[in-house]
């Protein structure tokens, strides 16, 4: 598994809160994070992927009419043949 550092200034309130924490619950500041982290993306999974899909669709569709415009002058002439 790849670690990713990651540094995070909180308040001097907070730091505390989060230090009073973890030792209440014998727990390591990295585990917070991560915990906290893995909540926080579990809890945004569903608009991750939407946001994912949304930009799919968009490169889709620009490719999508790339390929058209390079058939436009084709789908002209077959219609012209076809009248």
């Amino acid at each position: 598994m790849t670690k990713l550092a990651l540094n995070v200034d909180w308040d001097e309130t907070t730091n505390a809160q989060i230090e009073a924490y973890c030792q209440a619950h014998d727990m390591a500041v990295d585990a917070f994070v991560d915990d906290l982290v893995h909540d926080f993306v579990a809890s945004h999974a569903d608009a991750i992927m939407r946001a994912r899909l949304i930009n799919g669709y968009r490169e889709m569709a620009e490719l999508n009419e790339e390929i058209c415009s390079e058939f436009n002058a084709c789908e002209s002439e077959a219609a012209a043949l076809d009248n």
